[in-house]
């Protein structure tokens, strides 16, 4: 509440004073202009009398009746000249100010601001002018007028003052009427989906179709015996300003034709991804005949060989012998037997050959170990299909 006191209602009283202020103003020139076109009849009427007694005296008396109205005309050489402007832009104006708080239109407050930032700076010279115009008299003044000037000019200090207020919470209220759009939209929109929702519980509702795949459409379809044009209408697609911005809808695509070129039509029995991180380590792989779980590749990615350590791989024998050097275990290869995959910390080859671990490059988890002849052995992996 003291917010909208502060700028709304702030926007509303000062606007109600600037609109008193420019009728006051109107009112003191209209004043104005009736007590000089009376000063300059009764100069008339003099000059036509002093006239018509010389020309009765056979004098010759030489005046111009152009030159009084001339003079009589209100002008722009004075600042008393444009104070019925300066009145009439700033009533415009307030009326904008009103009509835009009370009906919670931006763009009337906008002008309003507007208004208020062009009259702190010409309201102040249009001040200063007129309190200097007060010691000044113009050919052809009338007497008298000062009264007029110093009533004028207190006004517009007045109106400078306001606009001053009125810039500040002007810049206010528009921010608060964009907070209060952007609420009564949000309100309008749930208050819609609820609707949809109560006419029709078993249907989605509009604002849910959107991860709905052209496959589900068209089985529903089928399942309701094509659906009405209701139907049809709610399940296309949000327009842009009402889409879920955290879901694209071009993305499973767009991946699709990325793991496409990579693999470049090779053939692979799964596509390795790392269990820390789920970052992909290799997209053509071959499955061990055996151990289901672990996988050998030629080509990987997102993961390297660290040279420094090695895994010392126990003497094994063929797939009838036993294991020498006291206790080794047995394993089969992918293939042949000769080669075998890591259990716990040891990792199958030919006899004492020296495997090197393979880690992930994006989380440092062990994924498999690297032969000599540079085959990456995944026993630590996801693998999902190809």
């Amino acid at each position: 509440m003291g917010k909208k006191c502060g700028s709304g209602g702030g926007v509303l009283i000062t606007a109600f004073l600037q609109l008193c202020i420019g009728i006051v103003l109107l009112g003191i020139f209209e004043g104005y202009k009736v007590y000089r076109i009376k000063y300059f009849d009764g100069l008339m009427e003099q000059y036509e009398a002093a006239a018509a007694k010389a020309q009765a005296d056979g004098k010759q008396f030489n005046w111009d009746p152009n030159v009084l109205r001339a003079q009589a005309a209100i002008s722009s050489t004075s600042p008393m000249g444009v104070v019925w402007w300066i009145s009439i832009a700033g009533n415009i104006f307030s009326i904008c100010g009103l009509a835009g708080v009370i009906n919670a239109q931006r763009d009337l407050v906008t002008a309003y601001f507007a208004w208020s930032a062009v009259q702190m700076v010409a309201g102040a010279h249009f001040f200063i002018d007129m309190i200097v115009d007060t010691t000044v008299r113009y050919g052809g003044e009338p007497p008298g007028l000062t009264g007029y000037e110093k009533a004028t000019a207190f006004f517009l200090l007045l109106q400078v003052l306001l606009a001053v207020c009125a810039t500040a919470l002007a810049m206010r209220a528009i921010d608060e009427i964009k907070v209060k759009q952007r609420e009564e939209y949000s309100r309008l929109t749930t208050i819609s989906t609820l609707n949809d929702t109560l006419q029709d519980p078993k249907q989605p509702s509009k604002d849910e179709n959107w991860w709905l795949s052209e496959g589900e459409e068209d089985s529903g379809e089928e399942q309701s015996g094509g659906g009405d044009d209701e139907d049809a209408a709610a399940r296309r697609p949000l327009p842009p300003e009402q889409a879920d911005p955290f879901y694209d809808p071009a993305a499973d695509d767009e991946d699709a034709k990325w793991v496409a070129a990579k693999r470049q039509g090779r053939a692979t029995d799964a596509i390795l991804s790392c269990p820390g991180c789920f970052t992909t380590v290799c997209m053509e792989c071959q499955q061990h005949a055996v151990l289901h779980t672990q996988y050998r590749a030629v080509f990987t990615m997102n993961c390297s060989a660290k040279s420094e350590a090695h895994i010392r791989v126990p003497t094994q024998r063929g797939s009838g012998g036993a294991s020498s050097g006291g206790g080794g275990r047995k394993r089969k290869g992918p293939e042949e037997g000769g080669s075998s995959g890591a259990g716990g910390g040891g990792v199958g080859g030919v006899d004492g050959e020296v495997m090197y671990p393979v880690y992930c490059d994006v989380c440092e988890t062990q994924v498999g170990a690297q032969d000599s002849d540079e085959v990456v052995h995944f026993y630590h992996v996801l693998a999902s299909n190809p």
